[in-house]
């Protein structure tokens, strides 16, 4: 105990970054370099050692950053990292799942019906595990010589900030020098492959979670700007409903398990849908994803046709979805089950103005959001 308390915070933070870095990407490694060992070349063997160097000093890089927030500060931010890779750990190593903006996403919502159910028992005895070690060397330690203390010492100054900027150089030259090589490749094999460095980023604790995090963040300020200047299609469309529509419904079918390409309806070898299929005056239309989650999807999807851009910090609008438009209709039928429009964390589907020409009066309006509320229960 003695050690722990009287190391310095630049060795507590090594063998932190030792901790993440190794420990809890061990899944991950052992994934990775199978692959590499089915055809080992320099190459991949080289990968593997950079990925192994990369995860350590990436991780000490970013916690030496955050002790020039001063000592208290740097615990609470080394135990938030230290907590959400944990957590982060799990399910890379049990379920194999890939952390990237469309968890992330999915996390950061008030909506926790689906999110609950992947949270029990065995998660949070895998948390307390394997965060108690990292937790009690952060609080145990006394945390000197962070690297505030030591900028505003004569004769630190210097040593220190080399120290920090070679361990970032160790992370971005040999990635750097993996991706000028992989253009190589493509150049001569004519075929395109993901970014190295971005594969990496987005494979390894704890930068795939923070860029993540960070994409999302970015997401969120940009569609909160510009929400204030969506376009209204209310105003810009008009539609003049034919008669005799009073009798139709609009029923929007959203799961993961509900691919169009999966219904004997629309096609499928097997007659998956034999109950759909003997009902009269029925048209099924095929509907597509506009993202890689279903809630990520309900923001953007059911809105008229070339309303959603699609973007590197996610997709997002450029007009309104109808219940923003039909107000009476969304807070009179949908107010219980609301949240803002728009918004990833909406438990209802909005209905777009293309839609509506199958439901073009109000009364069916109606009926029409009434089953939507309802299948999203």
């Amino acid at each position: 105990m003695k050690y722990i308390r009287t190391m310095t915070q630049q060795k507590l933070s090594f063998w932190l970054a030792l901790y993440i870095g190794w420990f809890m990407n061990v899944a991950v490694f052992f994934r990775r370099f199978d692959g590499y060992a089915q055809e080992f070349t320099f190459w991949k063997g080289l990968s593997g050692v950079v990925e192994l160097v990369a995860t350590v000093f990436v991780t000490f890089f970013l916690l030496r950053l955050l002790s020039l927030f001063g000592r208290r500060i740097w615990r609470i931010l080394a135990t938030l990292i230290v907590l959400f890779s944990a957590a982060a750990s799990y399910y890379m190593t049990f379920l194999n799942v890939v952390i990237g903006y469309g968890i992330i996403a999915s996390v950061m919502t008030t909506d926790i019906d689906l999110s609950k159910e992947v949270i029990g028992w065995h998660l949070i005895l895998w948390l307390v595990a394997v965060s108690a070690p990292p937790l009690l060397f952060i609080w145990s330690n006394r945390c000197r010589h962070t690297l505030l203390r030591q900028l505003r010492t004569p004769g630190q100054r210097v040593k220190n900030v080399l120290i920090v900027v070679l361990a970032g150089l160790i992370v971005w030259g040999p990635i750097r020098l993996l991706e000028l090589r992989q253009h190589d490749v493509e150049r001569h094999s004519e075929v395109d492959m993901p970014s190295y460095g971005g594969v990496i980023a987005n494979s390894y604790l704890p930068s795939n979670w923070l860029s993540a995090l960070g994409l999302y963040a970015w997401a969120q300020v940009d569609e909160s700007s510009d929400n204030k200047s969506l376009i209204n299609p209310a105003k810009k469309f008009t539609y003049v409903a034919p008669e005799g529509l009073d009798d139709t419904y609009v029923v929007f079918i959203i799961g993961e398990t509900t691919r169009w390409d999966h219904m004997g309806i629309l096609g499928y070898s097997r007659n998956t849908t034999p109950e759909l299929e003997k009902e009269k005056n029925l048209v099924a239309f095929r509907g597509y994803s506009c993202d890689t989650a279903t809630k990520l999807s309900l923001r953007c999807m059911f809105v008229r046709e070339g309303g959603a851009e699609d973007n590197p910090s996610g997709r997002s609008k450029s007009r309104m979805s109808l219940p923003c438009c039909i107000s009476w209709a969304s807070a009179a039928i949908c107010t219980p089950c609301r949240a803002r429009c728009g918004s990833t964390a909406t438990r209802w589907p909005t209905i777009s103005p293309t839609a509506s020409r199958l439901a073009p009066s109000r009364a069916t309006a109606v009926r029409a959001l009434t089953i939507c509320c309802w299948w999203m229960r």
